[in-house]
């Protein structure tokens, strides 16, 4: 019996034939260009921090070295869109963010979080959203 390698992808069919759109020279060309025009993680800098890809999105020194570059992310899920896939719009994130925090809010609609006081940061949060 084979195992599965730790680099097996369980996404659908539709999800691996769009993957390959990330391999292509025009991906790399759009990333690029994005990331020359936004090299900050946004979402980090929402909170205050300046990561260049080398932190955590608390603002830690990366540990991994394979977690150490910037995501540039499609706001908008372009669910297979090629015209989408490639014109955006597009946000740079850290992996933290991208794995995490946007994953969090594509499901919920809002970014878990809140200030000191303990009130939710995010205005879409159903805490901000109730009526007076």
């Amino acid at each position: 019996m084979t195992r599965p390698s730790s680099r097996t992808d369980y996404r659908s069919e539709e999800a691996a034939e769009y993957r390959r759109l990330y391999k292509t020279p025009r991906w790399r060309a759009t990333r690029k260009a994005h990331l020359d025009q936004e090299p900050l993680c946004r979402f980090c800098l929402a909170r205050g921090i300046v990561n260049d890809g080398s932190l955590t999105n608390s603002g830690h020194r990366q540990q991994d070295p394979r977690r150490r570059f910037l995501v540039c992310d499609h706001i908008e899920p372009h669910k297979g869109d090629v015209e989408k896939f490639f014109a955006g719009p597009f946000q740079t994130l850290c992996p933290d963010d991208h794995d995490v925090v946007k994953q969090q809010l594509e499901v919920r609609g809002y970014i878990v979080g809140c200030d000191v006081d303990g009130r939710p940061t995010d205005p879409l949060h159903p805490w901000n959203r109730r009526s007076a």
